[in-house]
């Protein structure tokens, strides 16, 4: 092994510690834009001209209406995970 190549294995090692770091920060950024965002809309629900008890509600609906997307989204997601398995499993043989 030449001097030359242990130079390019350490400059590709800091190229890859730079790249992992570059991501944690924007995992970080995006993560606090969705926070900043979230508290946002909480605070103008609270702040609307509507009782507390209809804004409990529309926030009860509103989380129930999305845990059911949510639920219908990921069974979708295993029903196509399983019928990808098969199709899979039955070309093999």
């Amino acid at each position: 092994m030449s001097l030359r190549d242990i130079v390019d294995l350490v400059n590709k090692e800091k190229r890859k510690i730079e790249r992992a770091k570059t991501v944690k920060h924007a995992v970080a950024c995006t993560a606090g834009i969705v926070a900043v965002a979230a508290a946002g809309v909480i605070i103008g629900m609270l702040f609307a001209p509507k009782s507390g008890e209809q804004t409990r509600k529309g926030i009860k609906k509103k989380t129930a209406d999305v845990l059911g997307a949510i639920k219908d989204k990921v069974a979708k997601k295993d029903a196509n995970s399983a019928g990808h398995a098969k199709t899979h499993s039955e070309k093999e043989i």
